[in-house]
């Protein structure tokens, strides 16, 4: 009955639903609780940290990449981000996702540019085009200073970008469709 009240609130165009699907996932599992609200948020700073600790132990050895995980889970931004009920983190994981993926796939390691468009979904549910901006401008600066554009060639960009359209045409699409303009808005802010 709550989840149910729950999902009949108003379309809410504010963020794109990921936050909140997840949120929702939670009080399914465990009830109306602050643990539950914030479950998602907890996994997503989780993901985030293993995604850290895979990329820092491919370029280094074990203690070099279990200091790196330590300093991020320890700072204090990430600490907080990490139990507030925002989308930040959501946020977060997706851009580590993107970023870890691109960066291990142009070594050679085609899994992880499945990673990489898997991440960019990510953050358009969680925050929505900027998490492009936040994933790609790095990574078109990384890639003139190493100058060597033939190597995107190793991301798989067929499936790739049939991953996103699958995992986020959906919503924004009922969004538009709720909301006329609302593409147009939500790619200008």
């Amino acid at each position: 009955a709550r989840l149910q009240a729950f999902v009949q609130q108003p379309f809410d165009l504010a963020e794109p639903p990921l936050h909140s699907w997840l949120s929702a996932s939670g009080i399914v599992l465990f009830g109306v609780t602050a643990f539950a609200v914030r479950l998602g948020v907890l996994l997503s700073a989780l993901a985030t940290l293993a995604i850290l600790w895979l990329w820092a132990r491919g370029l280094t050895d074990r203690i070099t990449a279990a200091v790196a995980v330590l300093l991020a889970a320890s700072s204090g931004l990430f600490f907080v981000a990490s139990a507030l009920v925002q989308a930040d983190m959501t946020l977060t994981l997706g851009v580590t996702a993107a970023m870890a993926g691109f960066y291990n796939a142009l070594s050679g390691s085609r899994r992880w540019g499945w990673l990489f468009f898997a991440g960019l979904a990510v953050g358009l549910l969680a925050k929505g085009p900027v998490a492009w901006i936040l994933s790609l401008l790095p990574i078109a600066l990384y890639m003139i200073w190493r100058g060597s554009w033939k190597d995107l060639r190793q991301l798989p960009w067929l499936g790739g970008m049939a991953l996103i359209a699958i995992l986020v045409l959906p919503w924004y699409l009922a969004a538009e469709s709720v909301a006329p303009g609302y593409l147009g808005i939500s790619i200008i802010s």
